[in-house]
């Protein structure tokens, strides 16, 4: 069945508060399935036989009507619908990975008239700034959101239609999500028996024989000598050709890449940061795998430093989910996120 997504407006407003495993059952009892609520209550992912998005949405609207007694605007959008989205670029790269900008995602109904777009782009600011494309309100905001003048109700007014506002980082993090899923469906599970590495022809990967075994070559990989090179080739044969990896560009935000667009954003910094003349290091702290079956997450904790650089090295987490296919493993998908004083290091993941 196709998987969508759900964005419900205002769920949690004027003193309601709908627990998220309420949320599910509803869902669960409108006939989806695999419901799964991200972040907060009031975004959804599911799976529906129905193919119509508007359908869904009054299905949605309906039930959650009938259960909890007032009325809730709800906004579906597809796995395709979602990552261009995501992928989307409203504003120059350079604003938006300003420290003090964060992005905001309106999701409309429909497409806002000519004169209603124009309504919105008046209301810029020297702290606000808008971009509309298709069902989609971009808003870039250069302050706190409590010191804007512009708010959630000032934009439907404008608009004359409802809206619902998710931080992009929100935002891609659940088109990742669906791109996995669909990347999952679109690659079946047999499991072939496999050769041992060293029968493997030219140019074909080694048949890691744990996800773990694939997790260590990927550090290895991306880590380098002074006067080396990384191979890149190398690195690709360690996922799936739908794979997708999420990483944390900035306080606020994230970036979406495939697997092309991560390696040129790797090669643009390695290129920048001049990693061939000194040497780049990315090491395992520490491991945490957990496998069923063909499915695996491998939780790391890492330390990445510019060799002979005197600023400390960064810490982050990377969670890679992997599948076993062809009698290998392979990643599927990685999200970043770093190691600071606001979110320190899991208890899990501590030395």
């Amino acid at each position: 069945m196709p998987r969508y997504a759900a964005f419900l407006r205002a769920i949690n407003v004027g003193g309601r508060v709908v627990k998220m495993d309420v949320l599910r059952r509803v869902f669960e009892s409108l006939d989806f399935a695999k419901v799964e609520t991200v972040i907060a209550s009031g975004n959804v992912l599911f799976d529906a036989s129905s193919k119509s998005a508007k359908v869904l949405e009054k299905t949605i609207e309906k039930g959650l009507h009938d259960k909890l007694g007032y009325a809730v605007e709800t906004f579906v959008r597809t796995p395709a619908e979602m990552t261009a989205v995501a992928e989307y670029k409203p504003f120059p790269a350079r604003e938006l990975a300003a420290a003090e900008s964060v992005l905001y995602v309106g999701f409309l109904d429909d497409e806002p008239t000519t004169t209603a777009k124009k309504r919105v782009l008046a209301l810029a600011t020297d702290v606000d700034e808008f971009n509309l494309h298709g069902r989609e309100l971009y808003w870039l905001l250069r302050t706190k959101f409590s010191e804007s003048k512009i708010t959630g109700n000032k934009l439907e007014r404008t608009l004359e239609m409802p809206t619902t506002l998710r931080n992009v980082t929100t935002v891609r993090k659940i088109a990742a999500k669906l791109a996995l899923a669909l990347s999952l469906l679109a690659t079946p599970l047999a499991v072939r028996a496999q050769a041992p590495p060293s029968s493997q022809p030219p140019g074909v990967a080694p048949a890691y024989s744990t996800a773990e075994d694939v997790v260590n070559e990927l550090y290895r990989l991306v880590s380098i000598e002074k006067g080396q090179e990384t191979d890149w080739e190398q690195v690709r044969q360690l996922f799936l050709p739908q794979a997708v990896i999420v990483l944390r560009v900035s306080k606020e935000a994230s970036q979406v890449f495939d697997v092309q667009g991560w390696i040129d954003d790797f090669k643009t910094w390695d290129e920048k940061a001049k990693v061939k003349e000194t040497g780049f290091s990315e090491k395992i702290i520490t491991m945490k795998p957990r496998v069923f079956r063909d499915i695996a997450n491998v939780f790391v904790l890492y330390e990445a430093s510019i060799t002979g650089a005197t600023r400390p090295p960064t810490r982050g987490v990377d969670s890679i989910e992997l599948i076993k296919k062809d009698g290998r493993w392979w990643i599927a998908a990685i999200t970043n996120d770093l190691i600071n004083a606001e979110n320190p290091v899991p208890a899990e993941l501590r030395e």
